[in-house]
């Protein structure tokens, strides 16, 4: 059986032994033995009770203490009598057991020699000693044993402990890691500087006054060692016995057990709640204030948790020993001679401490809080915050915090992207920001087109405004303004391409023009007219690369080598709608025709009937060499040659009408060779001549050649022409050898007139080393072909051309000829019926420039010619004579006959907008560098419509342009002085102030309305042909007389 100290020490057990010791430090027990000095735990001296043991202070009405023997001690306060209760069973009294407790020195002590062991509760499981500990350390108020006076927490163990102990450095380690984590925490959040939100909503700012109460109320730190230390004070309580230090109440002692865990206690409880308050005023949702919060009241925790760890046991038995001590800890004050005094004043003091403390407490926290809501209500700290945003307060407050990007000025840097609400936004939309883009979040991409948005910036609204499979196409944004809708403002001006354009051309409508059929086809800028679509003055006549006036598209034929006029012909119809071209050279074109014909409603030229192609297609043979079409363009004639024609002089012949229902072109007859060089076709297509310059005429005549005229008949088959009593139209044949009548031009006029038809024909003919012009009309009665006139000198002549009516023929020639002219120059002639001669008309018109647009080459003037139905307006062309030069314009004139000594052709005068132009009708001569311009000219019947062959030496493309003279020129103002026209000035005189001419180019107001006047003059002569007209020259028989006067009405005012 274990001893009575055995016992005494196991801790599970009780073991109670009350001792009486007298003055003289006998000890007995009660049952009156004697007992060693080591068992003695109560000693009265002085009146004065002494706790020696780390136990907690009997309560006023008692303690109840049980051992195996069930004995009892009872305390009773009346008048300051302890007494002992029943005599525990088993021991043999010895004296009275209820004895007064000592009053004075001479009277005996009883002392308790051990008081039991706490015995700590069951604990079925680790789990359940773990969630047991935490459910206590979750309170608001750290846990507290009954009467205890310190609290569960490390610091409470640095008291009890000696330093450097097992419980002092785990209470030295918790308050470390508390105070390094709560200034990591704070260093942090003020580091942020902009941490504190400029504004919160009232539901945030009611969460921070109640938050703020809530970590008062459950911060115990502060109060407690405060409490603790006025309780603990050095001369006014038994602190010395309450940390195990019973005796040794020296200042350094009092400092380490009670000062310095106190005050560490004190400035982490101080730390937490500054920390409470930073997150506090730093957080802007509810969700963040609870999350933080929560946050710090487990760092605040910390040294409870630890205590708790250490009272279940998990951080070894002398830990928990130690807590044992912490918890059976008392305090007296019975030191002070008025006990009863003291400790109401004592009990006052404890009781001010906390409200007090909580006090001053609460209205720093509230007094800082409400400072901080009054800076964020008057912009205070969003000024301080986004200094270079501060003018946006009122747009942040609205925007700011809502994780939806509103743009605007507040998507800047300096107001830091909105607070990071567009962050996000900015990453899919890195530059879609600007002052005037609002609400972008929302509106990109809702499945509306917003124009602030539609910018390459902000993907085009996300795609609302510009869809993808425009951004995605590879000609979006390539450096070329693209027309259709690429071009629109929706879709940035395709990707900016367009923005130079926009800004030379403003009025120019891109977003309804987009909307046309064949806008995306065009290419603003590149140099190629692409269409009537943007051919207009506020397009800038597509970025420059149509012409003002022009008809359509480019007509563009790659690889075309135009040098020869074998190459490539254009010949129009008489309506001017419709035209051929023939590609004899063009690898590309298979060797073929290509027809046109224009379509107004998108203003644009529509290949029709696919290639023609003629019979003998062959390496070798140019088919397409020369062209005759008729007035409506539906029959075509064409001869294909032989490259080495100069040689063997072979050709072919083919003609081509268009089928309606195939829409097709298809072969009209059979192909029929001949050595013909040029060919020429009747307004319907029904007469068709060809000139065979060749042919030796049976033998006869080397090389004098032959003129044969054809016809189709309703079938559609070819057939020699026939006059109109169906004898066959005579072949019309050189007289000498080596005419080769037709080798250089044939003209076919057909003339019907009082039910009449007259063939006029004109062909150059040579007459030894020089070339002559000749113009004959077949004899329907004779059946013959009569020369009219005598033949006209065209040496080294460029060309020829000849009107409708066969009386009037336009010659090109070179400078330095018979007439030794410095220049090259056009003489114009009229038949005249009267002398039955071809009589010079005016003055011989003289290119004003004999230098290309390249500034070096030297430009042949008539290289081409074209001349309308009447013969009032001549077209005339300038290019380069060498084979490298570069450059050619064309120039306009028109017939002005009212003045006899005036008469002649002049240049037409351009619209006062297009004055700087001088007469070019294409382009300005600085743009005209790389294009060999006017090469083939081909005029429709009225005069308007004009198409040019060129070529475009920098590409090695030919290419034909169309124009309507009217929209260029006053086609119908014929002046003497062109110049005059637009110069500034008004000539308020007829003919400059008219109509015609548009009240002098806009120099003359409008004429007010005037009488009309009459005046005579002689009109062109002659109006009518007769059906055989003479040989020789008229008499003056008046039978025989044409002579038209004609009176004219007119409302022009002259001056007086």
């Amino acid at each position: 059986m274990e001893s009575k100290s055995e016992q005494r020490r196991n801790p599970q057990d009780f073991d109670l032994t009350v001792q009486h010791t007298s003055k003289g430090n006998s000890k007995q027990d009660l049952c009156g033995e004697e007992m060693n000095e080591d068992a003695a735990h109560l000693l009265l001296t002085n009146q004065e009770i002494q706790v020696m043991l780390p136990l907690p202070l009997p309560s006023e009405e008692s303690i109840h203490s049980s051992n195996d023997n069930d004995s009892q001690l009872s305390y009773d306060s009346d008048d300051g009598v302890k007494s002992i209760g029943e005599e525990p069973e088993g021991c043999e009294t010895k004296g009275d057991f209820n004895l007064l407790l000592p009053q004075s020195e001479s009277e005996s002590v009883a002392s308790v020699d051990q008081r039991p062991v706490m015995e700590m509760p069951e604990m079925g499981t680790v789990e359940e000693s773990v969630i047991r500990m935490l459910e206590a350390q979750y309170l608001l108020t750290p846990r507290r044993e009954e009467n205890s006076l310190l609290d569960e927490d490390t610091f409470s163990l640095m008291m009890i402990s000696k330093v450097l102990s097992a419980s002092w450095n785990l209470g030295m380690a918790s308050f470390a890691f508390q105070i390094v984590l709560g200034i990591m925490i704070i260093t942090n959040q003020l580091e942020k500087g902009g941490s504190i939100p400029f504004m919160v909503t009232s539901e945030v700012r009611v969460g921070q006054f109640f938050t703020i109460l809530v970590s008062l109320a459950s911060e115990h730190d502060v109060l407690s060692s405060i409490q603790a230390l006025v309780l603990l004070g050095k001369d006014t309580s038994n602190w010395d016995t309450v940390v195990g230090h019973a005796g040794n109440r020296h200042w350094p002692q009092w400092m380490i057990s009670i000062m310095i865990p106190n005050a560490f206690k004190l400035g982490q409880g101080l730390l937490v709640i500054f920390m409470s308050f930073i997150v506090i005023v730093q957080s802007d949702t509810i969700i963040a204030l609870i999350t933080k919060f929560t946050g710090l009241s487990v760092i605040s925790r910390i040294d409870n948790i630890l205590f708790s760890l250490a009272k279940y046991g998990f951080l070894g038995k002398h830990l928990q020993a130690e807590t044992r001590r912490v918890n059976d800890a008392s305090v007296l004050t019975d030191n002070i001679s008025d006990s009863n005094n003291q400790r109401s004043i004592m009990r006052i003091i404890v009781s001010a401490i906390r409200p007090l403390v909580l006090t001053c407490l609460f209205l720093a926290m509230f007094g800082g809080l409400l400072s901080v809501a009054l800076d964020q209500s008057d912009g205070k700290i969003f000024s301080s915050q986004y200094p270079k945003c501060e003018g946006n307060f009122q747009l942040a407050k609205i925007h700011f915090g809502d994780e939806i990007c509103y743009g605007g000025p507040l998507n800047t840097l300096e107001c830091d992207f909105e607070g990071g609400d567009c962050v996000q936004f900015n990453q899919a939309y890195p530059l879609c920001r600007d002052n005037g883009i609002i609400n972008v979040e929302d509106r990109i991409g809702d499945g509306k087109c917003d124009e602030d948005l539609s910018t390459p910036e902000c993907n085009f609204d996300g795609g609302d405004c510009c869809p993808y499979s425009i951004t995605r196409h590879s000609s979006f944004g390539d450096g070329q303004c693209n027309g259709g809708p690429m071009s629109t403002k929706k879709c940035g001006h395709d990707n900016g391409d367009c923005r130079e354009f926009v800004r030379s051309f403003p009025d120019c409508p891109l977003d309804s023009l987009a909307l046309k059929i064949g806008a995306d086809k065009s290419i603003l800028g590149n140099g190629i007219c692409d269409g009537g679509i943007y051919l207009m003055k506020e397009c800038g006549y597509e970025n420059f690369d149509c012409q003002e006036g022009q008809v359509g598209q480019d007509l563009i034929f790659p690889d075309a080598n135009v040098f020869s006029p074998e190459d490539f012909s254009v010949v129009t119809s008489r309506d001017g709608q419709s035209m051929a071209i023939g590609l004899p050279k063009v690898p590309s074109s298979n060797e073929t025709i290509a027809f046109y014909k224009y379509i107004s409603n998108t203003t644009s030229w529509l290949k029709i009937g696919g290639d023609i192609q003629g019979a003998e297609h062959k390496d070798g043979f140019k088919f397409g060499v020369r062209l005759a079409i008729n007035a409506n363009g539906t029959i075509i004639a064409a001869i294909g040659t032989d490259d080495n024609y100069n040689n063997n002089h072979k050709s072919l012949v083919q003609i081509f009408g268009f089928d309606e229902e195939s829409k097709a072109w298809v072969a009209v007859g059979e192909a029929y060779a001949q050595s013909g060089l040029h060919l020429d076709m009747n307004a319907a297509g029904d007469n068709i001549v060809v000139a065979d310059p060749y042919n030796n005429i049976g033998g006869q005549k080397f090389q004098a050649g032959q003129i044969i005229f054809h016809s189709i008949d309703s079938s559609k088959q070819r057939k020699r022409a026939t006059s109109q009593n169906n004898a066959n139209v005579a072949e019309l044949r050189g007289q000498s050898f080596q005419d080769r009548i037709g080798l250089e031009s044939l003209t076919l006029a057909e003339i019907s007139t009082e039910g009449t038809s007259l063939k006029r024909i004109m062909f150059t003919i040579r007459a030894g080393e020089l070339m002559k012009i000749r113009v004959n009309q077949y004899d329907e009665n004779g059946h013959e072909w009569n020369q009219l006139g005598d033949d006209i000198p065209s040496p080294n002549s460029y060309g020829s051309v000849m009107n409708s009516s066969g009386d009037r023929i336009a010659i090109s020639l070179p400078s330095g000829d018979d007439d030794h002219h410095s220049r090259d120059y056009v003489k114009v002639y009229d038949y005249n019926l009267l002398t039955v001669e071809w009589e010079e008309v005016g003055k011989p018109i003289v290119s004003e420039s004999t230098v290309s647009n390249d500034g070096e080459s030297i430009l042949s003037f008539g290289h081409s010619m074209a001349m309308n139905e009447d013969g009032t307006t001549l077209v005339i062309s300038s290019t380069p004579t060498n084979t490298f030069g570069t450059g050619g314009f064309v120039e306009v004139f028109i017939y002005y006959s009212d003045e006899f000594d005036s008469k002649g052709f002049y240049k037409l005068p351009p619209k006062n907008h297009l004055r700087h132009r001088d007469g070019n009708v294409i382009q300005d001569r600085a743009t005209a560098r790389s294009n060999i311009f006017g090469l083939h000219l081909s005029l429709s019947d009225n005069g308007t419509m004009l198409s040019v062959g060129s070529y475009n030496a920098q590409m090695g493309d030919s290419f034909v342009k169309v124009f309507d003279l009217n929209k260029i020129f006053y086609a119908e103002c014929a002046v003497p002085i062109p110049q005059k026209i637009g110069d500034d000035r008004c000539d308020a005189y007829h003919p400059y102030n008219s109509a015609q001419c548009t009240q002098d180019g806009g120099d003359c107001p409008p004429a007010p309305s005037a009488a009309p006047s009459i005046s005579l003059r002689p009109s062109k002569l002659p109006s009518l042909i007769p059906s055989n007209p003479p040989t020789t020259p008229i008499s003056a028989s008046p039978s025989r007389q044409y002579l038209h006067v004609t009176l004219e009405l007119r409302t022009d005012n002259y001056p007086s």
